[in-house]
């Protein structure tokens, strides 16, 4: 079954027909979204609201996507 097989993060990217570099272009479109968007809410266009979503974001993400798509800045 699909639970007996484990999928890589590679695999699932693969299977998304999306590289290491289209991730990394994603994740940074998303966070650019985000930025936006933060800079309606009050006090959410502070630098550490956004770092500590980013982190938050990031560590729910496997690590070796993490990785993969250059981590926490």
């Amino acid at each position: 079954t699909a639970q007996d097989i484990p999928l890589t993060d590679a695999a699932l990217l693969e299977g998304l027909g999306v590289g290491k570099s289209r991730a990394y272009a994603m994740r940074e479109k998303t966070m650019d979204e985000f930025r936006k968007e933060a800079r309606t809410m009050e006090g959410a266009d502070s630098p550490l609201f956004g770092r500590l979503l980013l982190k938050a974001c990031e560590s729910s993400a496997p690590k070796s996507l993490r990785e993969q798509t250059g981590g926490a800045r």
